[in-house]
């Protein structure tokens, strides 16, 4: 996402805070922190060409840069970039940060006991910048079909959820486009422009309160933020959009 202006403030061209280089052997904002960021880098990236910056930046700085627990096999950098999120989060003196960053499976799996990939896992739960793991549906990407992982990342965690991690299953949670297109949505099944704030609450609720049987399409539609439309699929019930 490339966000140019501010509806609150047009004359901002944001545009210049694009820069071009490697992430991971030459940060361009190497001072800055943020409040909130969101990152979706290339999965599986090798990172042979940033090796030597990568590797000197390790030895050098240890802890006090952005890869100092241990680094991953030089053929997967996926861990690499979740540590450079880790490195760009506000203080928690200055308010903490908060992160969302978007990988395939293989920061959760690869690396034995001991190995790079299982030493940032420790260092990531072991200072509880974890808050959660959302498993998405399959294909979620065009033409690839591999399982993705949204990790939420906190230095700011409130009291109820330190030293915890929140997994959460969302890999149903989905209908297919070309079976919206075949039945005439012209949009998605939830349209996250009605109100995305809500309609994500509301889920989330869902997602942490099974048990109690809250039905999340229902009380959004009940809040009039989806509308309902008839639908010869049992679960194409609710959508936002064009209805037939």
């Amino acid at each position: 996402m490339l966000l140019k202006t501010l509806e609150s403030d047009k004359g901002r061209d944001l545009s210049k805070n694009i820069k071009l280089g490697s992430t991971l052997s030459n940060d361009k904002f190497t001072d800055d922190r943020f409040h909130y960021c969101v990152s979706n880098p290339p999965f599986g990236k090798p990172w042979q060409k940033d090796q030597p910056a990568v590797v000197r930046e390790h030895s050098e700085k240890k802890l006090e840069g952005r890869f100092g627990p241990k680094l991953p096999r030089v053929s997967d950098g996926s861990m690499l970039f979740l540590l450079h999120l880790i490195s760009k989060l506000e203080t928690p003196e200055n308010g903490g940060g908060r992160a969302a960053i978007i990988l395939s499976g293989s920061p959760l799996f690869n690396g034995s006991a001991g190995q790079g990939e299982s030493e940032i896992r420790r260092y990531l739960l072991e200072n509880d910048f974890v808050e959660a793991i959302i498993a998405l549906p399959t294909e979620i990407f065009f033409r690839t079909g591999i399982g993705t992982y949204i990790w939420v990342l906190s230095n700011k965690k409130p009291e109820a959820r330190r030293d915890k991690v929140q997994l959460i299953n969302a890999t149903g949670l989905y209908t297919p486009i070309a079976i919206c297109r075949q039945h005439g949505f012209h949009g998605s099944i939830l349209d996250v422009g009605c109100h995305v704030g809500h309609v994500t609450s509301v889920l989330a609720r869902h997602l942490a309160n099974q048990v109690i049987g809250i039905d999340p399409i229902k009380e959004a539609i009940e809040a009039g933020l989806v509308h309902q439309g008839r639908h010869p699929r049992a679960d194409l019930r609710y959508g936002c959009g064009d209805l037939p």
